[in-house]
């Protein structure tokens, strides 16, 4: 097993540090961000779109909250679902400016697919039922064969979720970006029909659960479906858990190092540094113009 590779280390620093570096509005990065992707995959192949997926469920931790580059990052995670499925052989598209819609879509020979991504910092703690949309994926659809949500395997909950109820009533199937890596890599050494083939019986396993809260009943299905199907598929998966575990070290030890840095920073501040720091964090100023802009309804007048 070879796990995460220093070529897929270095791509993660690089794309980390242009998408926070975009000076475009967030339309045109989010479009220059999606042809960088395509061609890096074309050129370097499966090793740079293995590098993405095991890394892209982790948002850098020192990115500003609703930054440019924090959203620039969501729109980079959906286009990382799209290449993943062109790369075993869909066709797939990130859709762009609806909010009523999944933001990817995927059309195989025999089955058609929604998508979502989700990407979580690592010192995010809640696993919020509305953060993973799944009664939403159900709705959004429409007239596709299967509702998809792909989401970091250290962010699910690991015991009991209104999710995996969900998920099993409304048949929409859960993943993390580890089964989609484990997709890219079942392609390379079977071939596109195989992967496609693959991720078709996974689809289907959602509604053969028993609805059900426990994360133990949803991910052993999901588990056993991916793994039952060829026997190499438990190497790969293998592989997979190896990668996961090195990518968590590093991102654990960017993550404190970031985090010992502000520490340091704050400590060092002068009083009125830091009370800027406060009044700019709690918003206070625009809030107190909002409430000053305030007048009587012009409904009264109707």
């Amino acid at each position: 097993m070879t796990g995460l590779t220093l070529p897929q280390i270095s791509t993660r620093y690089e794309w980390v540090e242009n998408l926070e570096n975009a000076t475009t509005s967030f339309t045109v990065t989010s479009a220059s961000t999606l042809r960088a992707l395509e061609d890096e995959i074309r050129v370097n192949g499966a090793d740079a779109l293995l590098s993405h997926i095991r890394f892209c469920g982790n948002i850098p931790e020192h990115y500003a909250h609703d930054s440019t580059a924090e959203k620039a990052y969501s729109k980079y995670t959906d286009a990382v679902v799209a290449e993943a499925l062109r790369f075993i052989g869909m066709n797939a598209i990130v859709v762009e400016g609806r909010a009523d819609m999944a933001d990817v879509e995927a059309d195989a020979n025999d089955f058609s697919l929604v998508a979502d991504a989700k990407a979580f910092r690592l010192t995010r703690t809640a696993k919020n039922q509305k953060d993973f949309k799944v009664t939403s994926m159900d709705r959004w659809r429409y007239d596709r064969d299967y509702a998809l949500v792909i989401a970091p395997i250290d962010h699910l909950p690991i015991t009991n979720s209104q999710i995996y109820f969900d998920a099993s009533n409304r048949n929409v199937c859960i993943l993390t970006w580890s089964h989609l890596a484990a997709l890219v890599q079942a392609k390379v050494a079977f071939g596109s029909n195989f992967a496609q083939s693959l991720l078709h019986q996974i689809l289907k396993e959602p509604r053969k659960i028993p609805p059900s809260k426990s994360a133990i009943a949803y991910w052993r299905a999901i588990n056993q479906a991916m793994t039952d199907y060829d026997q190499q598929m438990a190497d790969i998966w293998a592989e997979e858990k190896l990668a996961n575990y090195q990518v968590l070290e590093l991102l654990k030890k960017d993550a404190l190092e970031y985090l010992r840095s502000e520490k340091s920073r704050i400590a060092h501040l002068s009083r009125e540094d830091a009370i800027q720091i406060l009044l700019d964090s709690s918003k206070v100023f625009s809030r107190m113009e909002i409430v000053s802009d305030k007048s009587i309804s012009a409904l009264f007048d109707i």
